[in-house]
């Protein structure tokens, strides 16, 4: 699909303590501007893919967000896959596209632990805490750790794979 399709437009909203902002408004308006910077008007919008905030937990994240932006997708998802997860979605939309699911996709999230709770990033959660996954960065050291360990893979590997994937 490389070449096939674009991201027409970027929007965000300011970072830092906001009183008195939540996820959504702030997903809100970083999509009225992304929709603004393309030229695209709301109507022709026909998916959403968004990041569920990792600072507060909302159940029906999505529904709650497309309705706040009166959008009535015909795909979309809410996905939490740690550092994969934009990337996760820009590939879903794009398949979405590609599957005639629909024709423009809204890919997004918020996030201020600044503002809201710094519980989810203050320590480690749940069973894997006693095996040292702090964090996705932990997460995946730890996978690069069992790689190298069980295929002999040296750090100046991953280092030269990581200079090849950055280079343009």
């Amino acid at each position: 699909m490389r070449g096939k399709y674009v991201i027409a437009g970027i929007g965000h909203t300011k970072f830092g303590r906001l009183p008195g902002r939540g996820t959504v408004s702030m997903n809100v308006e970083a999509c009225r501007n992304a929709l603004k910077d393309a030229g695209i008007e709301k109507l022709v919008v026909d998916a959403l893919f968004v990041k569920v905030p990792t600072s507060k937990y909302s159940a029906m994240y999505g529904q709650t967000l497309a309705e706040a932006m009166r959008l009535q997708p015909k795909v979309g998802g809410v996905w939490d896959q740690g550092g994969a997860t934009n990337i996760s979605m820009i590939s879903f939309a794009c398949m979405a596209i590609d599957a005639g699911q629909c024709d423009v996709a809204i890919v997004c999230l918020a996030d201020d632990p600044k503002t809201g709770t710094r519980q989810a990033y203050e320590k480690a959660w749940g069973d894997d805490a006693a095996y040292g996954w702090f964090s996705i960065a932990a997460g995946y050291g730890l996978t690069m750790q069992r790689h190298m360990a069980e295929y002999g893979t040296k750090p100046e590997q991953y280092s030269a794979m990581w200079r090849c994937m950055v280079r343009p």
